[in-house]
């Protein structure tokens, strides 16, 4: 992660997990501040590691579709250089000549392949410490706003009106600036 960090911006930070919201969702944090809380997470990890594992895929598989229209390059419609439109076989060919079979691969929309690659994913992250787990095979926005928060407020949690700056001052560990404050100023 060092080496990816030092390739970025310098303002820029990169966190260890898959979002911000995700340090909230450790397991040991979540027991020592909030136990009932951590119980109800806990039922629920593998579930939301198994849906995180899916977004992953598909986000892959997203992101692989725009690499591919980069390799042609694109121009909304306009024919491209050098293509034989005359069938969809010899468009299919100049297609092939152009982008890596890598690319076309990870591009793919076949059902079957997704499957593979999430089954992939699930025993990667699922191979994984608890933490890691919530860290890294959980989309944390989406478990912080849909899970976490309902949860705390089930168990009537005290809500202050600063509390998302309470829940980061919480933290038993050091967030680096601007970090600590992007997190207590964390709107979702």
């Amino acid at each position: 992660m060092a080496a990816q960090r030092k390739a970025l911006d310098e303002r820029l930070y990169v966190t260890a997990g898959w979002c911000m919201e995700s340090i909230f969702l450790d397991p040991v944090w979540l027991n020592a501040q909030f136990p009932d809380a951590a119980k109800q997470l806990a039922a629920e990890r593998e579930r939301w590691v198994r849906a995180g594992a899916l977004w992953w895929v598909l986000q892959r598989t997203r992101d692989a579709q725009q690499v591919w229209q980069e390799k042609l390059p694109w121009n909304y419609g306009k024919p491209l250089e050098r293509v034989d439109y005359s069938s969809g076989a010899a468009v299919g060919a100049a297609l092939k000549q152009r982008i890596p079979d890598a690319v076309r691969r990870d591009a793919s929309f076949d059902l079957e392949a997704i499957g593979e690659r999430y089954q992939s994913r699930c025993e990667e992250i699922l191979g994984l410490t608890e933490s890691e787990q919530w860290r890294l095979g959980v989309h944390g926005k989406a478990a912080f706003k849909e899970l976490l928060l309902p949860t705390l407020q089930q168990g009537g949690t005290p809500q202050p009106d600063n509390w998302l700056v309470e829940l980061a001052k919480q933290l038993k560990r050091p967030l680096p600036p601007p970090i600590d404050e992007l997190v207590g100023l964390l709107r979702i």
